[in-house]
């Protein structure tokens, strides 16, 4: 999405700005037979890590960061796994002022798992079980160059039944010139999210085995048909095949 804020790796102070973060990995591996769709715990942190700094495009930052989102934010956090390797992942967390609404962090996916509806699985897996705790929004910000992020979150709308909206972000000076050239990131609002909307109780029913502290997966075979496989083929990547 954007070139990595080398001067940020260490600085926990920095304040995430691209909600939308998306890429598709260079690591090719072969498929195994399912997917398994979980919370993360400390352990996934350095897996999260090396699809970070795979994807040249996501912001990379220390493994300390990654440590506390899966140890403090795994509820509002998801990782895909295949054959005990991490292909996937969503970092996101309630906003401190509104918590109504969960903010999209980054969101990536390898590219071996690609046009297999893991980012939309990913954010279906993630929200039911967050609406009925009372979430009604998710925002994010996106540059205007990443088009596959965009159709991301627009098909996260449409499988809700939702709108989404643009609003406020981060314009282009918000960003420190010795990291370089970086583009704006406009911020979306998607909502409301109800628990009455169809969609919402297909995905809670297909990713019902969410686990808690136990982290137990839930499994998507290959055969498995997502309403998100559409865009499978963007990942959440900021880079199309």
């Amino acid at each position: 999405m954007r070139p990595p804020a080398k001067s940020m790796h260490d600085a926990m102070s920095r304040i995430p700005t691209s909600a939308s973060d998306s890429f598709v990995s260079s690591a090719a591996t072969s498929e195994p037979a399912t997917v398994q769709f979980r919370q993360p715990c400390v352990t996934d942190a350095s897996a999260i890590l090396r699809l970070v700094r795979e994807s040249g495009i996501l912001d990379c930052n220390s493994l300390y960061l990654y440590l506390l989102l899966c140890r403090n934010f795994a509820a509002t956090c998801a990782v895909a796994e295949r054959s005990s390797q991490i292909v996937g992942f969503v970092t996101a967390f309630r906003l401190p002022d509104r918590s109504d609404t969960l903010f999209v962090w980054q969101l990536g996916v390898a590219r071996s798992a690609q046009r297999q509806g893991i980012a939309g699985g990913l954010l279906d897996f993630l929200l039911p079980p967050l609406i009925r705790s009372g979430i009604r929004y998710v925002e994010a910000t996106i540059s205007e160059s990443n088009i596959a992020s965009r159709r991301t979150f627009d098909a996260l709308a449409n499988r809700f039944g939702t709108v989404l909206k643009p609003t406020d972000g981060f314009p282009a000076e918000c960003f420190p010139s010795a990291e370089g050239a970086h583009e704006a990131e406009p911020g979306i609002r998607i909502g409301p999210f109800t628990l009455t909307q169809p969609d919402a109780a297909r995905a809670s029913a297909m990713r019902s085995a969410r686990p808690r502290q136990t982290n137990k997966p839930s499994e998507v075979r290959e055969g498995d048909t997502f309403a998100c496989e559409e865009q499978a083929q963007s990942c959440a990547g900021g880079v199309p095949d």
